[in-house]
């Protein structure tokens, strides 16, 4: 067994799974600190099951939350190893949480507070994670103790890096990487930017998610090619890598992708929701609802419960507020989401309570949710707390009348010089027969210009109509 020196090496001690997942977690943690929440998210599962694997123990949940417990319940792992799985577990569940659906902000600094806060956790579950992996090591005795090891370095890593590898790799992992780095500088290509934006920067951001939507095809195209089916194309969609699948159908599903409609991109977000892609099962059952196939949508949120989903108990809620009407279960859902990492939860709780819906009303304590959801990253917070408890109508409407007055002001100024700036009016001279003709030849106008013409009326330029 090679020697162990670096946390990399540790994690190559117990699956190349979980190898290739700590590794990817450490290429996004600078610039995508949320998706290496996830991947550690993922680990900790991983070793819950190489653990009761190796044990001969056998889970009756799906659920991490229980399956930590069972371990321990089991005397299994002591009381410091279950404190760091369920650590992670509340650490991680950050990352677990999708957004089904995002909004260009135009408020940097508040992205950013967000992001920093998201890379925090992220150091945080890094460093629970290698403790775990030394707890989990010397649990299945896979050698002797492990000597102090070295942290990789991270700044080794990044977007320019990843899209190389990606560029002269075969690997279908490499493809996955680059798409969600294409994905993210999408993203980030949308902080600081106004709500309406130009044709150019549509351009960009479509172009980067086009890209990212390439490569999540190539990626579960690839990996299709590694499995024992590939001698079947019709096996495609059923036995290529799932994450892979339903990531490049939620970009196609935008309508980004040339040849793939919304309804197949739907099919395939289906497919890879229907093989037990998590990610896919919430975000499939959170389409369903927004289609009002309300029994369906409940049935794949129900599902989506067994591995802990911020997004489906966020979607029941709505399900038995709206549609139901059982507001008791609602809030346990709602409050469920919000255990789980859910800001946007946070923030919807704190609506509830300044509106006196399902729970007592209290802005008191509306405020104080509204202003926990903005801190953890709630746009759905944020945006209801401008309005609500900042008086964000009153300021755009006296700012309208400023305006308005503004506008008054110039239109009166505008008017006057437009006014003044018109020609003066003409005078009529008439010329007589015998006065001298306006040709300046000295002569009368009988002799000269009206020769053959009766006296004619003539014009002057720049005098006045009272000169």
């Amino acid at each position: 067994m090679n020697e162990i020196k670096t946390d990399l090496d540790l994690a190559d001690q117990f699956s190349s799974s979980i190898f290739d997942d700590y590794q990817t977690a450490l290429e996004f943690l600078t610039d995508n600190p949320d998706y290496s929440l996830l991947k550690f998210r993922k680990i900790t599962e991983e070793l819950c099951v190489l653990i009761a694997e190796k044990m001969a123990l056998e889970f009756s949940s799906n659920k991490l939350n229980d399956r930590i417990n069972t371990l321990d319940d089991s005397q299994i792992i002591n009381r410091n190893t279950k404190n760091l799985f369920h650590d992670l577990r509340i650490l991680c569940n950050d990352g677990v949480h999708n957004n089904k659906k995002t909004e260009l902000d135009n408020d940097a600094t508040f992205i950013q507070e967000t992001k920093n806060k998201c890379l925090e956790k992220a150091n945080t579950a890094r460093k629970y994670i290698i403790e775990l992996f030394e707890d989990t090591y010397l649990l299945l005795k896979l050698g002797k103790s492990i000597s102090k090891i070295s942290y990789v370095d991270c700044s080794d890593y990044g977007f320019k890096k990843i899209i190389f590898d990606a560029a002269i790799s075969s690997s279908y992992l490499s493809k996955l990487k680059a798409g969600i780095a294409y994905e993210t500088i999408a993203k980030q290509a949308t902080i600081g930017m106004p709500l309406v934006v130009d044709n150019t920067f549509k351009l960009h951001h479509d172009g980067l998610l086009k890209l990212a939507a390439n490569h999540y095809e190539s990626a579960y195209k690839l990996s299709f090619k590694e499995s024992n089916y590939h001698s079947d194309a019709k096996q495609l969609y059923q036995h290529c890598d799932a994450e892979s699948l339903f990531r490049s159908a939620k970009i196609a599903a935008s309508g980004l992708v040339n040849g793939v409609t919304e309804e197949e991109a739907f099919q395939y977000i289906k497919i890879a929701a229907d093989r037990g892609y998590n990610e896919a099962v919430a975000f499939y059952g959170a389409y369903l609802f927004d289609e009002k196939r309300y029994e369906e949508s409940k049935e794949y949120l129900q599902q989506a419960l067994k591995v802990d989903s911020a997004l489906a108990n966020r979607y029941l809620f709505y399900i038995h507020s709206e549609i139901e009407f059982d507001n008791k279960l609602a809030l346990e859902h709602l409050e469920k989401a919000i255990e789980l990492g859910c800001a946007d939860s946070i923030g919807e709780l704190g609506i509830l309570y300044h509106k006196g819906f399902i729970v007592e009303k209290n802005n008191d304590k509306s405020e104080v949710l509204l202003l926990d959801g903005i801190s953890k990253g709630s746009y759905v917070a944020k945006r209801y707390h401008l309005i609500e408890f900042e008086d964000l109508v009153g300021q755009m409407q006296k700012g309208m009348q400023d305006f308005l007055d503004q506008f008054d002001k110039q239109s009166e100024q505008i008017q006057k010089e437009i006014e003044e700036s018109k020609p003066k009016p003409l005078r009529v001279i008439k010329v007589g027969r015998n006065d001298p003709c306006s040709c300046g030849s000295n002569k009368k106008y009988k002799k000269c210009c009206g020769k053959n013409e009766s006296p004619t009326p003539i014009t002057t330029k720049n005098s006045s109509i009272f000169g």
